[in-house]
């Protein structure tokens, strides 16, 4: 199920990224030839917006350094896993966007199993889990941040997810 919002992400973020590069207007004006509009921003590196001590810290357990999973203009995902290789990992994972994104992003969690909003956290949050991940979305600027911890039960597992989020959005300068 967490992999399943977590596609979901994905494909929401991606589809609406190609259909606001169609038609001009992007509420604030067309852009110039060339330019990009500011919710197409590029994404950062994920592996900057949370470190290992941070998700070690997280998971309660060592991890190992982050790995990029992939880096693409307007996505990127990262992930830290345990060093044991036992069960335990947290997923990074920026958009471009903006706030259409992020709303429509947590359209689709509202009325999972357990749904939050969360305040402390960029321009907007809410905490999910739809199944055993604990998984915080927020937004910072243009950008739409997921950050999932895995394989971590109970409220520790939210309150690391929240932390997280807290952390990785001081680091998005916009």
């Amino acid at each position: 199920m967490a992999r399943r919002l977590r596609a979901a992400f994905i494909a929401v973020v991606i589809g609406g990224l190609v259909a606001g590069c169609g038609g001009g207007g992007n509420g604030g004006g067309t852009p110039g030839p060339g330019e990009l509009p500011p919710e197409l921003a590029a994404v950062p590196d994920p592996c900057t917006l949370v470190t290992t001590e941070e998700a070690t810290a997280a998971l309660g357990k060592q991890t190992k350094d982050c790995d990029k999973l992939g880096q693409e203009d307007f996505h990127a995902s990262a992930r830290f896993l345990s060093a044991d290789d036992n069960p335990g990992s947290i997923e990074v994972q920026i958009a471009s966007g903006g706030r259409a994104e992020y709303d429509r992003v947590k359209q689709e969690a509202t009325g999972k199993k357990e749904f939050a909003e969360v305040s402390g956290v960029g321009e907007a949050a809410f905490f999910v889990r739809p199944f055993v991940d604990a998984e915080v979305a927020f937004l910072r600027g243009p950008y739409v941040v997921f950050i999932s911890v895995g394989f971590v039960t109970g409220p520790p597992a939210q309150a690391a997810a929240v932390t997280l989020a807290q952390q990785a959005a001081a680091r998005i300068a916009v």
